[in-house]
């Protein structure tokens, strides 16, 4: 059982890494199973199709990493709090890029993939509602009226979803500590004027903390 496990593992990596690097679109089962040194029916034994291989990757791994983010009250008590969600949110996507910049394809070609990705979608946007709220109880984001709090969820929201397909095409092969953090300061001045004024000026240092840091590095 154990084997299973660690072959069904290194599918699972071997098939990130090439759909990273070449796009899924363009990676067939038969290359996975090439690059792993293995047969096709051996990978077939572990994986009916490409499609349970990235509905695999999407449940096993992405959706974990995310609730790890997601989930950690300790991104909404204060601005590092926010800067360093976003940046994670900014790392996660660099890391399962493929996914973010194929998944209208990807959801495409798997109609079960779809019905999980939507109901989970609809949970995360939620969350993202209590994000916001959050910060305005906590008095970084100023008073809102409830429309603009929506509408604020929904452009934080498309920019997190569509951020890899702009990065990318800008930029290929950009590092994935640039990605995440330019991810970031997308959304922090998407944000930017919700802040209250004390924030704004916590975050400003902060931002120019890291960037002398980033620049040192």
């Amino acid at each position: 059982m154990e084997k299973c496990d660690n072959t069904k593992e290194r599918i699972l990596q071997t098939a990130l890494q090439l759909f990273n690097q070449c796009r899924a679109t363009n990676v067939s089962t038969v290359q996975i199973a090439a690059e792993l040194g293995m047969s096709a029916g051996n990978l077939y034994y572990h994986f009916s199709n490409k499609e349970h291989i990235i509905r695999t990757i999407w449940q096993e791994m992405i959706v974990p990493a995310m609730d790890e983010i997601m989930y950690n009250p300790d991104y909404r008590l204060s601005e590092n709090g926010v800067m360093q969600y976003y940046i994670a949110l900014g790392h996660n996507k660099y890391r399962y890029r493929f996914f973010y910049s194929e998944i209208g394809t990807l959801l495409y070609n798997d109609p079960e993939l779809k019905q999980l990705y939507d109901a989970r979608a609809e949970k995360l946007q939620a969350e993202n509602h209590e994000l916001i709220s959050t910060l305005v109880r906590v008095g970084i984001l100023q008073q809102m009226e409830p429309e603009d709090v929506a509408y604020l969820c929904e452009n934080t929201w498309v920019l997190c979803q569509t951020w890899v397909v702009y990065r990318l095409l800008k930029e290929e092969d950009v590092p994935e500590e640039r990605f995440a953090f330019d991810m970031f300061l997308s959304i922090y001045h998407v944000l930017k004027p919700f802040f209250t004024p004390p924030a704004v000026q916590r975050m400003e240092t902060l931002i120019e903390l890291a960037q002398s840091g980033r620049q040192r590095a």
